[in-house]
């Protein structure tokens, strides 16, 4: 679901090798040319990759008299395919003078961590389409199939964190680059849960309170623990000089600050704390908006219809026509571009924060007349434990063990 920039990684030909290559390390390169596709048909991609990796396992085993594919990893180490790297590496990028000898265990690893990443986007596409479907039993489905395909991607992930790896100055095969994308893929599969509740409260016209079902004080902190990931990605890309991928992770922190201070408003505002629902929406409001100019000004036709009923109660002009200057960050559009489904949900979520910011103060200014605290103040006093919803995921294992498993095991 989160998708990095120059993610996944694309393959390079390959145009130097070592003299006098075995026969059967000539076929796992002949092999490798069938990875060169559409890489932006994930699922095309997807399948070539899986094909070329289980290749390799099968030709390892087979010619290194290997009889458990446990042990495949720690026979590639010395085995050169490439006098240079094969791949497009987002962050690492070698000097022509500075050649870096690439190994069977080497491409291991990328194959792994670009199907990791795959299937994470693989899943984004499922949840894209259900965005605007209806609540029914089909996006049910979809929405757990989308949960089974972020699972698969962490698979590739704990087997690599279960291999000896030989740390080199390329970080993308690194063990910290590993911890990295294992923290990004955690962080998309608990993002789809909060993905999940704003899509959920849409369906209900953002009817908070008509929705009992929504655990809005778990969701707060699952919120608080994607933070919490990100800043811990933050801190390993401090190795690196890159600012594309840090500018883009301080810019998904401000998005998880709009959903943080959303969910904790709902919390608060459902516990009668009106003035503290307040004061989290505007944390929400200094993250993820900005005001706009006097010609910009247009009042949006879809929260015209869902602030009728607060306009009749009260006398709201003046708070509408505040409300209506909000605009989206521009930074935040312009950075997620490219990734249609955290843009959509940013919007979904835009949307509501509008609708909260006039439900609570139109409420407080009539009715309730509670203080309101500063957003920091809120943070630093009332802020819980971040918290993720526990994921059981598998270990990869190649298609002919799974093969052999399934034969085996009958009918039952």
């Amino acid at each position: 679901m989160i998708q990095l920039p120059d993610i996944p990684i694309i393959p390079i030909s390959i145009t130097s090798t070592p003299n006098n290559l075995e026969p059967w390390i000539q076929e796992i390169l002949n092999k490798r040319l069938t990875i060169f596709t559409n890489f932006n048909n994930y699922s095309n991609f997807i399948n070539n990759l899986e094909d070329y990796l289980n290749f390799i396992f099968v030709k390892v085993m087979e010619y290194g008299n290997i009889d458990n594919y446990n042990d495949v990893f720690e026979q590639t180490n010395g085995i050169i395919i490439s006098d240079s790297i094969p791949w497009n590496l987002p962050i690492t990028k070698i000097k022509k003078q500075d050649q870096f000898q690439w190994n069977l265990q080497n491409e291991l690893i990328i194959l792994m961590i670009n199907l990791s990443q795959l299937y994470n986007l693989k899943s984004g596409e499922i949840i894209k389409l259900i965005m605007d479907k209806d609540n029914n039993l089909e996006t049910q489905k979809l929405w757990l199939n989308s949960f089974k395909i972020f699972k698969k991607s962490l698979e590739f992930i704990n087997f690599l964190k279960n291999q000896q790896i030989i740390n080199t100055s390329i970080w993308e095969i690194s063990t910290i680059f590993i911890q990295f994308n294992e923290n990004l893929i955690n962080c998309s599969i608990q993002l789809s849960f909060l993905t999940k509740t704003i899509w959920t409260l849409k369906n209900i016209d953002y009817e908070i309170m008509s929705e009992n079902s929504i655990n809005y004080s778990t969701l707060s902190r699952l919120s608080i623990y994607i933070k919490q990931e990100l800043n811990n990605m933050l801190s390993i890309l401090k190795t690196q000089n890159d600012s594309k991928w840090t500018q883009y992770i301080e810019n998904l922190i401000k998005y998880i600050n709009g959903y943080l201070g959303i969910l904790l408003s709902i919390e608060n505002y459902k516990q009668d704390k009106i003035g503290y629902s307040i004061g989290f929406l505007n944390f929400s409001i200094e993250n993820i908006t900005r005001k706009s100019n006097s010609n910009e000004f247009e009042e949006d036709s879809k929260l015209k219809k869902k602030f009728t009923n607060f306009k009749t109660k009260f006398n709201s002009n003046d708070l509408q026509k505040i409300n209506n200057k909000l605009r989206l960050n521009q930074n935040l559009i312009e950075k997620f571009t490219n990734n249609s489904i955290i843009l959509i949900d940013l919007q979904n979520l835009f949307e509501l924060l509008k609708i909260l910011n006039l439900k609570y103060n139109l409420e407080n200014n009539n009715l309730k007349f509670d203080s309101i605290p500063t957003s920091q103040e809120l943070l630093i006093h009332y802020l819980p434990q971040g918290r993720s919803i526990p994921i059981d995921s598998k270990i990869w294992t190649p298609s002919f063990i799974q093969t052999i498993e399934k034969s085996s095991s009958g009918y039952y």
